[in-house]
């Protein structure tokens, strides 16, 4: 059986967990049953049963996370003697002599940068240098949309998805409702959302609700009546995803976009502004999903259209996110991953 170290810092705790922690923590799960796995992340990380879990201490603030952790990594995974490491970031200083490593671009440091202000954006700078690190020395290197599929010129495009149970007994609310995942400030652009719920209340008159899921230290920054989580269990990110009439993501940019996944395959309507994750989910199939890919000054008037509805998908719409899902699947299985590990370790 191939010994496996997968390296990911981002993956499930008691905080506020992105879409790269629920994956990686989501394709470990599967990749246990096959493969000798041992995983390296944060102090605090959920545990997968199965899985070997080692911890390294949870730094504090931008150099400590992103520079010195990375570099404390540099021993400790030279002395879990893997056939292969998988890295899902943070592998910059890894010893090139160690075991093949296979590289998952989740994004490009250098778009996000651009997408960023401030201390944020000089960071995914640097950061961009230590992209282009990993990426010389990686032995096979995986992309998750094509953004990352031609910036890291990668051996192949995996997107970052594995099934999403469905939400069991979980319906529509009663009211027009809308779902944000990500901050307020930022690339997410939270405030877009915000600004749109609170014009398409006063045009039609609705009682339209708004839930965000993010950061505990974001709440302060969103209107009173917001419903806001943090800290949110799979579960309770896939009920309010699948309650939700609207899931609406503006972002300035993203790599690929799992929440736009999640709601297609919870059948929510999603709203979105162009950038290179939402145009490839967008276009992934022919048939058209139940996805409007708009503008962000089209925002409101969109909203104030699907508001106007019941908030469940019409039967043509249902078969466009059921097709987008299967696709994206079907390039995402896990047989892929395993055939790479086991052509490293020959």
């Amino acid at each position: 059986m191939v010994k496996v170290v997968l390296l990911s810092l981002e993956w499930p705790h008691a905080g506020h967990v992105g879409g790269v922690g629920r994956y990686a923590f989501r394709i470990a799960d599967e990749l246990k049953e096959t493969v000798d796995l041992t995983v390296v992340t944060l102090a605090g990380g959920t545990s997968l049963e199965g899985a070997t879990m080692v911890y390294v201490p949870r730094a504090t603030g931008r150099i400590g996370r992103y520079y010195l952790t990375p570099l404390r990594l540099r021993r400790l995974i030279a002395s879990l003697k893997a056939d292969v490491i998988h890295a899902f970031g943070d592998d910059w200083a890894l010893s090139k002599n160690g075991a093949p490593i296979v590289r998952t671009f989740l994004g490009s440091s250098l778009a996000e940068a651009r997408a960023s202000k401030g201390l944020r954006s000089i960071n995914h700078y640097i950061l961009a240098l230590t992209e282009a690190r990993s990426r010389a020395r990686a032995a096979f290197r995986i992309a998750i949309g094509p953004d990352s599929f031609e910036t890291f010129r990668c051996d192949i495009l995996m997107p970052p998805v594995t099934a999403v149970p469905p939400a069991a007994g979980v319906g529509k609310t009663d009211g027009p409702s809308v779902v944000f995942i990500g901050s307020f400030h930022g690339r997410k652009r939270g405030w877009l959302v915000a600004k749109a719920v609170r014009e398409a209340r006063a045009t039609t008159g609705l009682p339209i609700t708004l839930t965000v899921i993010g950061p505990a230290g974001d709440q302060a920054n969103w209107p009173a009546d917001t419903r806001h989580l943090s800290g949110a269990s799979d579960e309770a990110v896939r009920e309010a995803v699948a309650s939700s009439w609207v899931l609406m993501a503006p972002s300035e940019y993203e790599g690929f976009g799992i929440p736009l996944y999640e709601a297609m395959a919870l059948h929510t309507y999603a709203i979105v502004t162009d950038n290179p994750g939402s145009s490839y989910i967008y276009n992934a199939v022919r048939s058209a999903p139940p996805i409007s890919l708009i503008a962000e000054s089209e925002l409101t008037s969109e909203l104030e259209k699907r508001v106007s509805g019941t908030g469940a998908l019409a039967a043509g719409e249902a078969d466009g996110a059921y097709a987008v899902v299967n696709h994206l699947l079907s390039e995402a299985a896990v047989e892929r991953l395993l055939d790479v590990y086991e052509r490293l370790n020959k």
